[in-house]
């Protein structure tokens, strides 16, 4: 009898300690899974086919506004996914499909804009506190991000025909834009997403191409700076000729995964807001020497009328012999 009670109570007890389990559990997986999506409530995204990817609103004092796409690049990706929880995968740009073009009013129910031109260095920690230029005018463009690409997912990206789409570089700094690093981005979107991402090595002429594409006629010089954890490599290697005018259509090769497989040599450029230091010494020599020539000139002329006799030949002429009649 008492075993029989025995085991009666035994099951219960494992039931019920089963049922209490599974209810942890279940409260375990819903407290994770909210604090992987509320992170921060201050900032969301919004149209995406995922919660991992859509247009950038933010939140300011209780009102949630767009972020216009003017300047918007993989930094300020990073840093906005970093915001959101994402701290796997890669942080790229995302395209808007419901960005208008060619209009000059907000359609209806569309958000005010917070602002542009956001500048973020990779380090902050909410993309509000990069620098941007503040502004609710009407922008028909959003800026958006894909979070979370997964090394497997921009390989099968970079596995896709590209033809002869362009690459656009640019100069990232967090004071002017005359050094820095440099990043790519592939003209070509593929479902919605932009591949984006830094460069591991380049060659000098291609420094000097991209200083002269962001305005500096004087030239630069390739600069290696320090790498930066988040940032997928886009372009492995890209070597322009002396023929090559355009950076965009140098030979360049692709990162299979997003990592530079031989390390990072040149990954940045330094432009010159002045003439090339090898330009002006070359022009001061140039000066100085023309200035030795001019000086010893001057003085051999000198020396050869100082030593020179001048030849004086009498004229013998009577004044008193009268003409012949």
């Amino acid at each position: 009898m008492c075993t029989a009670v025995s085991y009666k109570i035994k099951r219960l007890t494992m039931a019920f300690l089963g049922k209490l389990g599974t209810r942890l559990q279940t409260t375990v997986f819903m407290l994770s899974c909210m604090s992987a999506i509320a992170v921060d409530s201050s900032i969301r995204l919004f149209g995406g086919s995922s919660d991992k990817e859509g247009a950038v609103q933010v939140n300011v004092t209780d009102e949630w506004r767009n972020i216009c796409n003017d300047g918007w690049d993989a930094l300020d990706a990073l840093v906005t996914c970093r915001q959101l929880g994402f701290t796997e995968g890669y942080a790229l740009l995302w395209y808007d499909t419901m960005n208008i073009h060619g209009t000059t009013e907000a359609p209806k129910n569309w958000l005010d804009t917070e602002g542009n031109e956001f500048a973020c260095n990779g380090n902050e920690k909410t993309l509000l506190s990069c620098k941007h230029t503040k502004s609710s005018t009407y922008c028909p463009q959003r800026a958006g991000v894909a979070c979370g690409v997964t090394e497997v997912k921009y390989n099968d990206i970079l596995a896709e025909d590209w033809g002869n789409h362009d690459v656009t570089y640019e100069v990232i700094t967090s004071s002017d834009r005359s050094g820095g690093r440099v990043l790519a981005k592939h003209a070509y979107n593929f479902q919605g997403i932009y591949l984006t991402g830094g460069v591991c090595d380049m060659n000098q002429r291609m420094a000097m191409l991209i200083c002269s594409e962001q305005g500096y006629s004087n030239g630069g010089q390739v600069l290696k700076v320090p790498s930066l954890d988040g940032l997928p490599m886009l372009v492995s290697t890209v070597s322009c000729g002396w023929n090559n005018r355009d950076s965009g259509w140098c030979e360049r090769t692709y990162t299979s995964t997003g990592v530079c497989t031989d390390g990072i040599q040149y990954n940045g450029v330094q432009c010159y807001t002045t003439l090339a230091p090898s330009v002006t010494g070359a022009l001061v020599f140039a000066a100085l020497a023309s200035l030795i020539i001019l000086i010893a000139g001057a003085c051999a002329v000198r020396w050869i009328l100082k030593d020179r006799k001048p030849s004086h030949v009498p004229l013998n002429i009577d004044v008193n012999e009268p003409d012949d009649v």
